[in-house]
């Protein structure tokens, strides 16, 4: 699991509008675990709703962590070899993050993409299943996140981040969420692609390759 000092939720001044997350996924069991439990296990709150991504994630202390350990954020035991090629458990995120060897995206530029890359970007949009439904819970039960909070903004991160508390501890009691609390929410804009170019190396590619011969 990822330890609690670090980055996995990214807040801002006002709401959730433009948040990203991310999802550990090493082994299957893990996925099970959080479909049961749509648990938001490390949190950095903070930064206005208009900042981008990457650069967010690129000011976390959860980047800072993996890029000092040599791109893994997880214990090395966990890795996998497939064909000659070691891969390390890593977190899912989207298109407005770079691919690293410890955070793992789909293929870009859909109209280009063969049917391979196709299925590898379809299998890893199904893992974020999970968290969406963990922050879908966390908005519908305090809907005040996705609007306008008439407070300082210096207290902001503390109330977002006492959401996310009492979240977690419904979570963890199974209350009830009736389906009148789910948001039906706008699309994300695109990205900035000035503000999230790929840091796409030889290794991290012949990772990601490496997972897509599997699938």
């Amino acid at each position: 699991m990822i330890n609690n000092s670090s980055a996995k939720f990214f807040g801002s001044q006002s709401n959730l509008t433009g948040c990203r997350q991310f999802l550990y996924c090493a082994q299957k069991l893990t996925l099970i675990k959080f479909a049961r439990l749509w648990c938001l296990t490390d949190l950095f709150v903070g930064w206005p709703g208009h900042t981008h991504d990457a650069r967010v994630l690129a000011n976390s202390p959860l980047y800072r962590k993996a890029e000092d350990q040599g791109g893994y954020l997880f214990p090395h035991d966990v890795s996998k070899d497939v064909e000659g090629v070691e891969v390390p458990a890593h977190l899912v995120g989207d298109a407005a993050y770079p691919l690293r060897s410890w955070l793992m995206k789909g293929f870009t530029q859909q109209q280009v993409l063969d049917q391979d890359q196709q299925r590898f970007n379809k299998a890893l949009n199904s893992a974020t299943i999970v968290m969406e439904h963990a922050f879908g819970h966390l908005k519908g039960r305090w809907q005040c996140l996705s609007e306008r909070l008439d407070i300082s903004t210096t207290l902001v991160p503390d109330v977002v981040f006492a959401f996310c508390v009492l979240h977690n501890i419904c979570e963890v009691n199974k209350e009830d969420f009736p389906s009148e609390w789910t948001l039906v929410e706008a699309d994300d804009p695109a990205p900035n692609s000035a503000d999230c170019a790929d840091q796409q190396g030889h290794g991290h590619q012949a990772i990601r390759s490496a997972i897509m011969s599997i699938l």
